[in-house]
């Protein structure tokens, strides 16, 4: 919905990044049912109820306020990777990973053709999520005790 919803907002050069960023994130959502850590937390149960909100708000609401809820929704999936890194949990090439992550999403930032609130909230928004599990793996590695 994210996607969709930034598409519909008016995104123009910007939309590669989240394309690529939800592509991915499916392909890790396939992965996880078969390798993931197992189980159906309280931050699953939240997640998903939020995306289906976010899913019937596209009915009847603004294309801008779906991707607000949706992003404000994504910050809850944010938060467990951020912890999972922090607790010590990466390879070096998590690192590497991230790294090039977050030039791809730098430079998208130079291709914000118009700095509105529609056409900028999530390039910002993905700098942001992308700094702090950036931040967890750079703190974890070069912070350990």
């Amino acid at each position: 919905m994210q996607l969709i919803s930034y598409y519909e907002v008016g995104a123009g050069e910007t939309i590669w990044v989240p394309i690529i960023y939800t592509s991915a994130t499916i392909v890790i959502a396939l992965l996880s049912i078969k390798n993931g850590v197992g189980g159906f937390t309280t931050l699953d149960k939240i997640c998903l109820t939020g995306a289906f909100i976010g899913t019937a708000l596209w009915f009847f609401a603004s294309a801008l306020l779906v991707l607000i809820w949706m992003l404000f929704v994504d910050i809850f999936a944010v938060l467990p990777s951020a912890k999972y890194y922090l607790d010590g949990n990466f390879k070096k090439d998590d690192m590497v990973f991230w790294t090039l992550i977050l030039i791809g999403i730098f430079i998208n930032l130079f291709a914000v053709e118009k700095w509105t609130f529609e056409a900028s909230i999530y390039p910002i928004y993905m700098l942001t999520t992308g700094s702090i599990i950036f931040g967890s793996i750079f703190w974890s590695r070069y912070h350990q005790t």
